[in-house]
């Protein structure tokens, strides 16, 4: 994302700060350096779109809910929660490529990390299970 003051880059949105409405896009370093004129006329523009703009900082409730199902696949029913669990941490990963305002990257992949290795733990337990008889 580049600052559309200076025109530096930067990897992250976490860099920025968002004067709402206009998309005005500036790095921190440059909010710094601004005089108060400048500064009030960006918050005046974030003032006026509040109620408008969207929070950037929305989270995915499908990495959460995935997340959940993976932990409890772990001790409890995990043949049938596990795959729901991946599931929904595939699906979450396809709503945040979608859209990269929506945080939840890192629950959705552990989620689907987690629910895989549940799905093999409770494999390798029902099938050592059925060795023994």
């Amino acid at each position: 994302m580049k600052c559309e003051k200076c025109g530096k880059d930067y990897p992250t949105f976490d860099s920025f700060k968002d004067y709402g409405t206009k998309g005005k896009l500036i790095c921190r370093s440059c909010t710094l350096t601004m005089t108060q004129e400048e500064l009030n006329e960006y918050e005046a523009i974030a003032s006026l779109g509040e109620n408008q703009s969207s929070d950037r900082s929305t989270h995915c409730q499908e990495a959460s809910e995935a997340l959940t199902l993976a932990i409890f696949s772990i001790f409890c029913l995990g043949p049938i929660l596990a795959p729901i669990a991946i599931s929904k941490a595939s699906k979450a990963e396809e709503i945040i490529a979608k859209n990269p305002d929506i945080k939840g990257e890192g629950k959705a992949s552990a989620a689907k990390i987690i629910g895989i290795i549940s799905l093999i733990m409770w494999g390798i337990g029902i099938l050592s299970l059925l060795a023994r008889n």
